[in-house]
């Protein structure tokens, strides 16, 4: 999980949404083939709002005042994400 949500940062750099989403894809793809056959708690759905949520904040005008609770969100997700894969990591 920690390299998927890396992938998905490393991807906000980038200044072309096609490319950010050429990216976003590639990584929900290495996620969708790691977690196969395991995902009985829904974390790739999680994953795939987290890419959603680091997209509205690359588009999201840094002015506008639903950035913090864009970000907050966000945050709040990524936290989760990493929850429930600690054990499986920490296992494998």
């Amino acid at each position: 999980m920690e390299q998927y949500i890396a992938k998905i940062d490393a991807a906000r750099s980038i200044s072309q949404k096609a490319r950010r989403e050429e990216k976003y894809e590639e990584a929900q793809a290495e996620l969708t083939k790691a977690l196969k056959g395991r995902d009985d708690n829904g974390v790739l759905a999680q994953a795939l709002e987290y890419a959603k949520r680091t997209e509205q904040v690359v588009t999201t005008d840094p002015t506008d005042p639903k950035l913090a609770e864009i970000l907050d969100s966000r945050l709040k997700l990524r936290s989760s994400l990493l929850d429930r894969c600690k054990d499986f990591t920490a296992t494998r």
